[in-house]
């Protein structure tokens, strides 16, 4: 993998003054279990991410980037099957991979929403592992918000109520700034997908969502991407992946 183009899309910390950030609420009802939360670093963390890698795959879309908090787990997880050529489901084409929730391909763009556990404890967090995947014959780049939502918006269904939280996708600064004293890389971060790889994002959903009612619940995550032409905009959506709230987890 060519060490270049794993730089040209790195993750970024943002300071604390993203946990203010108000998400957009298409519905919601004071009980419903799934109304938008104030964003508060529920975990202790702010989204620790790990530096990019590159998983070599047979047939498949190899990993340049691992974003989130968890990441480094998940990397290994990838690390480890890689150099014994066994194979994982990730990286390979979505017809070979029918539990990973694949949305449609738009612009040669896939996104994939999956959860490690079909079931979480009242209170615990809850890991959206989304991957975007770009299977076109030419590079993309564009701007990505930073965390802790990295671009993506979320709809979850509850109960017969549904509700969605996302932040627009704010303008880039493109002024020059003073990096001397290593400050902080401003939000929103270009980013790039080469050709025929694909990236992982963590994203804990209670960050987004007080997800306080025991019982099933289904997400669907999407992403606002240009076309590879760069002349239009698409809104790239996953398949629909499911978990449970519960008092106590399965034996």
């Amino acid at each position: 993998m060519n060490n270049k183009k794993l730089r040209l899309c790195r993750p970024f910390f943002l300071i604390a003054g993203l946990a203010t950030l108000v998400g957009v609420l298409v519905f919601s009802q004071a009980d419903s279990g799934i109304t938008p939360n104030d964003n508060r670093d529920l975990d202790g963390t702010d989204g620790i991410t790990s530096a990019p890698f590159g998983c070599d795959a047979t047939n498949g879309y190899p990993f340049i980037r691992f974003a989130g908090a968890g990441s480094e787990r998940e990397s290994e997880i990838f690390l480890f099957h890689s150099p014994h050529n066994q194979p994982f489901s990730e990286v390979l084409p979505s017809t070979q991979d029918p539990t990973g929730n694949w949305g449609a391909s738009i612009n040669n763009t896939q996104v994939s929403l999956r959860f490690r556990r079909p079931e979480y404890l009242k209170g615990e967090s809850v890991p959206a592992v989304v991957i975007l995947r770009n299977m076109g014959p030419l590079p993309r780049g564009w701007w990505r918000n930073a965390l802790p939502d990295h671009g993506y918006r979320f709809t979850v269904w509850h109960e017969g109520k549904v509700a969605t939280w996302g932040r627009p996708q704010q303008k880039p600064d493109l002024a020059p700034h003073d990096v001397s004293n290593l400050a902080p890389t401003l939000d929103p971060y270009g980013c790039y997908l080469g050709t025929k790889t694909q990236d992982l994002t963590i994203i804990d959903l209670r960050r987004f969502f007080n997800l306080k009612r025991f019982g099933k619940y289904s997400v669907q995550a999407q992403i606002s991407l240009p076309s590879s032409d760069g002349k239009a905009e698409a809104n790239i959506v996953s398949g629909i992946a499911t978990f449970e709230i519960v008092k106590q987890l399965s034996e």
